[in-house]
């Protein structure tokens, strides 16, 4: 916004325009303080029970209008599917990030108990950096699947789909699940941040685990599972 305010004000300047934006320091702080009240996005957290009823029931068929998928349908859809869950979930991605994954980019692909992932172009990491995550038992079992069904190319991407279909495909198996809340895209890496804090992690190790730049945003994740499983809690 200081930006878009700046190029306006130069913009004015330049045409001879007279200017009358003195209140624009006043407005912007005003504008952020009520963003700051309001919060940031009210995204459902995923718990770990929600992964693993979602692994469960994704390969369910499901009706599309008014024809249901066959078996053998819903089988293939949920090769994907259990990547796309697991990459959010338990890889702590983001959409933009799974979208861009390609098979090279994972260590170990036909272990089906452990493989690293590498993640491109995180947000949170420095230009040409590489950031590095663990997948585990079930999740680390739905890529091996995948790649054993598909043989690609190191180079082909593992979800060939757009960030905003990557988004609807796990919110479709949300809906298909019963799952209730705000589920979306970001709930599965809220989630797990919220998972490692009720199980004793420090905020620095699971700002680590996740790839954010800072402890921040992971206390703001945490912080009503800090007070549902706290001291108080527990003891009184």
């Amino acid at each position: 916004m200081n930006l878009a305010f700046s190029a306006i004000k130069r913009l004015a300047k330049h045409r001879g325009i007279p200017s009358v934006w003195n209140f624009s320091t006043e407005t912007l702080a005003g504008i952020r303080r009520i963003g700051k009240e309001r919060g940031r996005g009210q995204n459902t957290p995923l718990t770990y029970e929600d992964f693993v009823t979602l692994l469960i029931t994704c390969d369910q068929p499901r009706k599309y209008a008014k024809k249901y998928e066959t078996t053998a349908q819903a089988k293939e859809r949920a090769l994907v599917d259990r990547v796309i869950i697991s990459m959010l979930f338990m890889a702590r991605m983001r959409r933009s990030e799974v979208a861009i994954l390609r098979w090279g980019d994972i260590q170990d692909r036909t272990n089906k108990n452990r493989l690293i992932v590498k993640v491109r172009r995180s947000k949170s990491i420095q230009e040409g950096s590489s950031d590095y995550r663990l997948l585990k038992t079930s999740a680390a079992d739905a890529v091996r699947k995948l790649w054993e069904a598909r043989q690609p190319l190191t180079d082909e991407l593992v979800i060939p789909l757009t960030c905003r279909q990557i988004a609807n495909r796990f919110q479709a198996c949300c809906k298909h699940a019963n799952l209730r809340g705000n589920l979306t895209a970001h709930s599965g890496r809220i989630g797990f941040a919220r998972e490692l804090i009720t199980r004793g992690t420090s905020t620095e190790s699971v700002a680590l685990a996740g790839g954010w730049k800072s402890e921040r945003m992971v206390s703001h994740y945490s912080q009503k599972a800090r007070v549902e499983d706290g001291v108080v809690e527990r003891y009184f």
